[in-house]
Parts: structure tokens; C-alpha cells; sequence
């Protein structure tokens, strides 16, 4: 697998596809980074879009979308996730999905996002939306430290166990 950076719609129309939450829809203003995922064959099989850049502040928003998760290898996540943290210098990238979405949120949690909050109805009545966010040093702990694999996977383990238990309450 391979990272490339695009500035072209191909990688916008491949995340707004497969996000239901999109409806189809891109970000209009246009100001966005799009970093596609190529496999052997060079076919695009994970898109990632960075938009909502707030320098000022630090922050910025990921939308990430794939039709499989096989694509998201440690090192294919650090330089996605090196486009924010190191390029763009911000300390906080954040995502939006709907709660109903438990496999994209376990994923997220994997690769080391944190549950943040839950903004109620943002989807419409009944669908709400669950933030998570990763910091600049947890992106070093779980990425760039090289015994950063065990810290993600205590990271991962103890997400887990929160989603169990919000699941059984």
C-alpha cells in the first residue's frame, strides 16, 4: 500500500460515497487535503480528507472512508496522520460518525482516536454524532515512539472495554 496526496475530486468523491452522513455531498469551499491509499494494482482503496484547518487553534477535521479495513497498516496510518500532525502542525485531529456506525467507531478507536463526545441529533432526529480525536502526542506515542505498537494496543484494549460497557448499560 501506498500513500499519494491529491488535490483532485477523485479522492473527495470516494470518502463522500461511502459516508452515508455526507449524503453524497463534498466540502464546498474546496479547501481541503485529500490523501489516497493505492494497493499493488494502484487502485484507490481508502480515501482520507482533511478539511475544518483552524491554525490559529491547532485543529483540524479527518474524514476517512475504505470499503475494507485491510488497507490501514501502522505505517500507512502514521503518514496519513503525519499529513495533519507534522506538515499542517496542528495538535488536535477530530472526526465526526454517526453512533449508529459501532465497526467505524472501533476502528477509529484502533487506531488511536479517543471518544470525546456525543453531539445529539446532528444527523437528523435519532442519529447522533460521536467525536473522537487524537492529539499531537498521543500520534508521537502510538506512531512515532518505537515501542508505540504497545502503547496503541493498551490504547485499544481499554477503548474496547469502554464500548462493552456503554454497550451493556
Amino acid at each position: 500500500m501506498k500513500v499519494v496526496r491529491t488535490i483532485g475530486p477523485d479522492v473527495m468523491d470516494f470518502v463522500a460515497a461511502r459516508m452515508p452522513a455526507m449524503f453524497g455531498q463534498t466540502i464546498r469551499d474546496g479547501k481541503y487535503a485529500g490523501l489516497g491509499v493505492l494497493d499493488e494494482n494502484n487502485t484507490l482503496v481508502a480515501g482520507v480528507v482533511f478539511n475544518d484547518y483552524w491554525p490559529i487553534f491547532g485543529t483540524m477535521q479527518v474524514h476517512l472512508a475504505a470499503d475494507t479495513p485491510r488497507w490501514a497498516t501502522r505505517n500507512v496510518v502514521k503518514e496519513i496522520l503525519g499529513y495533519a500532525f507534522v506538515d499542517a502542525a496542528v495538535d488536535k485531529v477530530w472526526g465526526c460518525t454517526p453512533s449508529h456506525l459501532k465497526r467505524v467507531l472501533r476502528f477509529n478507536a484502533g487506531i488511536g482516536f479517543t471518544r470525546e463526545a456525543v453531539l445529539r441529533h446532528q444527523y437528523g432526529k435519532g442519529c447522533h454524532c460521536v467525536v473522537t480525536s487524537m492529539m499531537k502526542d498521543e500520534y508521537a506515542k502510538f506512531y512515532i515512539d518505537p515501542e508505540g505498537h504497545k502503547a496503541l494496543f493498551k490504547h485499544r484494549q481499554k477503548v474496547q472495554q469502554a464500548i462493552r460497557q456503554r454497550e451493556a448499560a
